[in-house]
């Protein structure tokens, strides 16, 4: 049986960027994936991700700021690009705490946003068409994340740091120890040191005993075609996510599509069964998000040009897992990124080694369970 410092169970973004720190530290790590490497079953996947400062809470905006350093530091090693700055916009109306939240939070980490009315908004990027009673928080640090090109380039970054990597590799069983770990899969069994849990939508089916109360969500987003093209290209319009406390809808501009730009609503999506995961269109909730978009977005037409579905693991606060197990330090549990974890991709793997090791050079109160 081959010994490992560290296993890695899931190749998402969470297990990627583990792989690759721990590797890139001199740790031997074994990283196993039950599907293909980059499959579309999971939370990981797709053309584009949006990248942003703009949190309510100051934490997470240290953290994107410190990602976003990173992301640029992975560009460059792999001479692969991954970022594409936009800028972006929150859109509300003038008393939306979500708002005034974001605007504390910017200011208590000295980031730089405006402030747009309606009309500056309407007249700046003339994508959008704002009613008189909204206004919209830009920050210039908003991007595009490539996704399933940046946990590629992690997982490249990993192999070539060391890691052994292993799709096609189903878990079927942990046996647990103070100092060690061993992992029976579909294939052979391995031991380890540590092990690091990021399955992402089946963590819960991992951990039945600690009961970490996660729902997965079945979301979808929609890609819908533009009259005005020029209006939309990554030049002309920055990201958005509309504060709406009824539907967060949220959107990028021409990126996946020359022609459609990709939107969604980030609430209320079904909750399932892990088994029960479809790759179908809900036709009724296409609807409603089309409608919530062309209501500020004259220029997109209710034309579906193509539809992709993923997963949401959320927690009940949709802030973070990042925890040890309760009876064994050497088990680290990553999860329930609750549909904004991707942008902290390139830092996961440097906040689960703070974890492990325990120095508190990162503030990880917040995630526990």
């Amino acid at each position: 049986m081959k010994h490992y410092d560290l296993i890695i169970v899931g190749a998402g973004i969470a297990g990627a960027s583990a792989a690759y720190e721990f590797s890139k530290q001199g740790d031997n790590v074994l990283l196993l994936e039950q599907y293909q490497f980059l499959h579309t079953k999971g939370s990981s996947q797709g053309g584009s991700r949006i990248f942003r400062h703009a949190y309510e809470n100051p934490n997470y905006i240290k953290l994107a700021i410190e990602a976003g350093e990173l992301w640029r530091e992975l560009e460059h090693n792999l001479k692969e690009k991954l970022v594409f700055p936009t800028g972006g916009i929150d859109i509300g109306t003038n008393d939306n705490k979500d708002l005034q939240d974001i605007q504390t939070a910017l200011q208590a980490t000295a980031q730089d946003y405006e402030v747009l009315s309606a009309h500056e908004t309407n007249k700046r990027f003339p994508a959008f068409q704002l009613s008189s009673d909204m206004i919209a928080l830009y920050q210039k640090d908003a991007a595009i994340l490539a996704a399933t090109r940046a946990v590629n380039a992690l997982l490249l970054a990993a192999a070539l740091a060391g890691a052994d990597l292993q799709d096609n590799t189903e878990l079927v069983k942990i046996d647990m120890a103070k100092d060690r770990v061993t992992v029976k899969t579909n294939l052979t069994s391995f031991s380890a040191s540590k092990i690091i849990l990021a399955a992402g939508s089946w963590l819960d089916k991992l951990l039945p005993d600690l009961k970490l109360n996660l729902d997965v969500e079945q979301q979808q987003v929609i890609y819908l075609k533009v009259n005005k093209p020029h209006l939309h290209s990554m030049v002309n319009m920055p990201i958005f996510i509309n504060r709406n406390p009824a539907a967060m809808v949220y959107g990028f501009p021409l990126i996946d599509s020359p022609t459609a730009i990709k939107v969604a609503n980030h609430l209320a999506a079904p909750k399932i069964e892990i088994e029960n995961r479809n790759f179908e269109l809900n036709s009724q909730r296409a609807k409603n998000t089309i409608a919530q978009v062309r209501s500020f977005m004259p220029y997109v037409s209710d034309n579906l040009e193509d539809f992709a579905t993923c997963l949401y693991t959320k927690t009940k606060t949709e802030d973070f897992i990042i925890d040890l197990h309760p009876e064994y330090d050497n088990l680290l549990i990553a999860g329930g990124f609750s549909g904004h974890g991707f942008k902290f991709g390139s830092l996961l793997g440097k906040l689960f080694i703070d974890k492990f090791a325990k120095t508190g050079k990162y503030d990880l109160d917040m995630f526990g369970f």
